[in-house]
């Protein structure tokens, strides 16, 4: 990593939030059929060997940001309990364990990843003790010593989203007043929930004038930005819904996130890649130790960096995780706003490929080689974007028109 002027025995990234066990069954002879045709009551569903691995934004990112290259300190919360045990012991394969807090006071978060070939995952979840995890979870000494400071999916974790997420503002104040990039993903709510219901609206606006780097999906800003558009358009929708949200709409997104605050917002689109959009050079020269090297060249950029083409999807879970390690990675290098984009998508294209987050990841400079060597084949998503953007066959991503 390139050397700042930020303390030498500190660290890259800081990850915390969401911990979780990710229990996937191995799916055997479902033949790429629809999720109706598998699942319907009284049947026997043959499955193979289930994998265990570490889930969350911190189970994913962190492990991912370690895996890349990276320095990385988690701080999260899980229980006492056999659960626990198994996720320290994940961390501990990393030397990622330490930060890990416990508590008797709630059961280990899990989930189980219902992944069948040929369908997009859902899951079976308890947030455990995640709905416990808040300020006094961190330390703060250490995240004075790191470059960046990443939050994940806090609209799942029922402390950090209470009482308009005033415990989730403080905790972005008080890191942003310590000089260092603050970076946040959010988590799909069940759109019924309680916690979707909320004025997310509101939350942002107080929330992200402390956050530099906002990185949640299309489909979780849409939601929480426009839900009663949401609901109506999933009645109408089976399946992913992001073919379907109209890309005019998600700049108006992403303009509104600029305008509430933050310096840049990095949205997830799936089998679509990733769009970003950019603040002022003043603001992104003021993002703290790991602001862009060259703002300028950052500022007031729209992109949309499509996705590679993956011939067989093994296991989408994480996808959007470790995009966000390798854009953290990138940031910290001090790469050029649209290597890191592609980077990001490159690593997403990886994850697909492996049976979980980061068995099949690259370190960044192998990202680095390929992109500049044998980049793999983008999709074509002109159909979907429409008139208002145009590709750039050089860097080979979409820029929007005007």
């Amino acid at each position: 990593m390139r050397e700042r002027t930020h303390d030498k025995a500190g660290y890259d990234v800081t990850c915390a939030g969401h911990l979780c066990l990710d229990i996937t069954p191995e799916f055997q002879d479902v033949d790429n059929r629809d999720i109706g045709e598998i699942f319907y009551p009284g049947t026997l569903i043959k499955v193979g060997q289930a994998r265990l691995s570490t889930g969350g934004s911190v189970g994913n990112t962190g492990v991912g940001c370690k895996v890349l290259g990276m320095k990385v300190a988690l701080m999260a919360l899980a229980g006492k309990d056999e659960f626990g045990s198994v996720v320290r012991s994940l961390l501990a394969r990393h030397a990622l364990d330490a930060g890990i807090s416990q508590t008797e006071r709630a059961s280990t978060s899990y989930a189980i990843v219902i992944s069948p070939p040929g369908n997009d995952r859902f899951f079976l979840h308890d947030p455990g003790a995640n709905d416990l995890f808040c300020s006094e979870h961190l330390d703060y000494s250490i995240v004075s010593r790191s470059k960046i400071f990443h939050l994940g999916y806090p609209t799942v974790m029922k402390a950090l989203y209470s009482n308009c997420g005033a415990e989730l503002t403080e905790i972005f104040r008080r890191v942003k007043e310590l000089g260092v990039t603050t970076s946040l993903d959010l988590a799909l709510a069940d759109p019924s929930s309680a916690e979707a219901r909320l004025d997310w609206r509101e939350i942002f606006r107080k929330l992200l004038p402390f956050v530099d780097l906002f990185l949640p999906s299309i489909e979780e800003s849409f939601l929480y930005m426009y839900p009663e558009r949401y609901l109506s358009l999933r009645e109408k929708v089976k399946g992913d819904l992001i073919d379907h949200i109209d890309s005019g709409l998600i700049s108006t997104i992403g303009e509104e996130f600029l305008d509430y605050g933050c310096g840049a917002c990095m949205l997830k689109a799936g089998p679509l890649g990733i769009y970003l959009r950019t603040g002022t050079a003043e603001r992104l020269a003021g993002c703290g130790h790991a602001a862009p090297a060259d703002p300028d060249s950052w500022a007031g950029r729209e992109l949309w960096c499509p996705a590679y083409e993956v011939e067989r999807i093994v296991n989408a879970t994480g996808a959007g995780d470790v995009s966000i390690a390798a854009f953290l990675g990138g940031l910290l290098n001090g790469w050029p706003l649209e290597r890191c984009l592609k980077t990001a998508v490159l690593t997403g294209f990886f994850n697909l490929q492996s049976v979980d987050s980061s068995s099949g990841l690259k370190r960044l400079d192998e990202c680095f080689e390929l992109l500049e060597t044998a980049e793999p084949p983008v999709k074509n998503i002109d159909r979907v974007l429409g008139s208002s953007w145009c590709y750039d066959n050089e860097c080979r991503l979409y820029r929007r028109r005007g």
